[in-house]
């Protein structure tokens, strides 16, 4: 749900074009943001447990399959690392949001250990 939430937030973002200008108009916005990171995010955003539910009665191969797609997320990282100069800017709350998003990487990776340790 939270990762819904962010997807139609950010659509609300603004962002600075090349002349450094910053954009607030809601179409440019949006347009940006459909140009840049809202493939990754959509892909982050769908609940993939719900769908593996889905399958795992009718396709169970599939539903396999759909296990590798949760690791979406971790582009997600991918776009706070690419960001990161923009994000320590703002203060230590923006400084604390990056280190949960680190945590939340490492908290993956050891997710990723432990699917691979199992039979």
């Amino acid at each position: 749900v939270l990762f819904i939430i962010d997807l139609i937030m950010n659509y609300r973002t603004t962002c600075v074009n090349a002349d450094g200008l910053v954009i607030m108009n809601s179409k440019k916005m949006a347009t940006h943001y459909l140009k840049s990171w809202f493939a990754v995010d959509f892909v982050t955003a769908l609940p993939w447990q719900f769908l593996q539910s889905l399958l795992k009665t009718s396709v169970p191969s599939a539903a396999k399959s759909l296990r590798y797609l949760k690791l979406t997320r971790v582009l997600r990282m991918a776009k706070v690392a690419f960001h990161l100069d923009e994000y320590t800017k703002n203060g230590p709350l923006s400084l604390m949001l990056i280190i949960m998003y680190f945590i939340m990487l490492g908290h993956l990776i050891a997710c990723g250990w432990f699917w691979l340790g199992r039979d």
